[in-house]
């Protein structure tokens, strides 16, 4: 037989429990929905007297996007956004290493001029005694020590001067054949490689095709051979300046 102390005691807990629950139900329910889990809380179908269903939303996968866009960055075909990069150095300062420098113009004397003289190349020898190179027009039936006309005699040098000369004329050299090199024609001999000898400079020192090894401000460098000028495709001229004392034409 239930006494009735024990009877009273058992509804007080059960009503509250009834209560604790509600509590937290209520609090629950509105901090958000519980089918809150990234996506929409499901809608319930159905008129009066109809059983209700819940229909959920589609879930759209975005991977499938980002990864093909992805691979389009990869492959280049889509520039990637840029990148905000903080750096220490002052904007005027701040340059890219591969930023192209102008280029220096070649070093012309303050009575600078062209050349125009008149010059034929037809005939015309190149032949080396003590320590000078003479380019002459032999004398027809002539023996070999008879020079007949000489035009010009260049030093043989080997080691460049202490001190550069500047560009008088925009003849810088001879070539091979006898004509006259002019300073704006590196269009004209660029054709030519480092190994193949274009002409002579005034100041005597060789010159060469285009080559990519590095050159000082008058467009030679030294080798084993001797100091030679080569012709650059950083450059629009074949000489920046006499790397020693040049013989006028």
């Amino acid at each position: 037989m239930i006494r009735t102390r024990d009877f009273v005691l058992f509804l007080t807990c059960v009503a509250f429990l009834v209560v604790a629950i509600g509590f937290e139900f209520i609090g629950v329910w509105s901090k958000g929905s519980p089918f809150d889990i990234g996506q929409s809380a499901p809608e319930f179908v159905g008129g009066e007297g109809s059983i209700l269903t819940a229909e959920l939303p589609p879930v759209v996968d975005e991977r499938p996007d980002r990864i093909a866009r992805l691979r389009e960055v990869i492959r280049g075909m889509v520039a990637p956004e840029p990148i905000a990069v903080v750096d220490d150095m002052p904007a005027e300062e701040a340059t890219s290493t591969e930023e192209t420098r102008p280029l220096a113009a070649a070093d012309q004397c303050n009575n600078y001029q062209e050349y125009t003289k008149s010059w034929s190349a037809a005939g015309l020898q190149v032949v080396e005694r003590e320590g000078v190179r003479i380019f002459h027009e032999p004398v027809i039936g002539s023996t070999t020590d008879d020079l007949g006309v000489v035009r010009v005699i260049l030093p043989i040098r080997e080691f460049k001067a202490a001190s550069a000369s500047c560009l008088s004329t925009d003849v810088v050299g001879i070539a091979l054949d006898g004509s006259l090199i002019r300073n704006n024609e590196q269009g004209v001999y660029g054709v030519f490689g480092e190994s193949s000898q274009i002409g002579y400079a005034l100041d005597g020192f060789p010159i060469y095709g285009v080559s990519a090894d590095a050159t000082d401000e008058c467009g030679g460098t030294a080798t084993p051979a001797g100091y030679r000028y080569y012709l650059s495709a950083d450059r629009d001229y074949i000489l920046g300046c006499f790397a020693a004392v040049p013989t006028a034409l």
